[in-house]
């Protein structure tokens, strides 16, 4: 709240729906208006985005597919073979009540 309050962000992005939800808990709490004085974005599309008012905007990212990529990769590694750093994976922006188009 205190960088809030000291950078007047326009909007906020979070690493998970989770901590989206505790922030806007405390910016509401701080009469702070979303997505009328800040917009508020999650990642991850978690039932928390659904549950939350306003409903949050987020990202949606196939997280089965990811966990598999991500147990094969472990087990290559564990094999002793030389695996990708790097993995790419479609996302969907899901857009929800805590954003809207910028003011003119």
């Amino acid at each position: 709240m205190e960088a809030v309050g000291q950078h007047r962000p326009d909007g906020i992005v979070c690493d998970n729906d989770r901590h989206a939800a505790i922030i806007m808990r405390h910016l509401l709490n701080a009469k702070i208006a979303i997505p009328g004085d800040i917009k508020l974005a999650g990642f991850d599309d978690t039932p928390t985005s659904r549950q939350v008012w306003p409903s949050l905007t987020t990202i949606q990212v196939p997280t089965a597919l990811t966990w598999q990529r991500a147990g094969e990769y472990l087990v290559r590694h564990l094999a002793g073979e030389n695996i990708i750093k790097h993995h790419e994976v479609d996302f969907s922006l899901v857009v929800r009540e805590s954003t809207a188009p910028p003011r003119r």
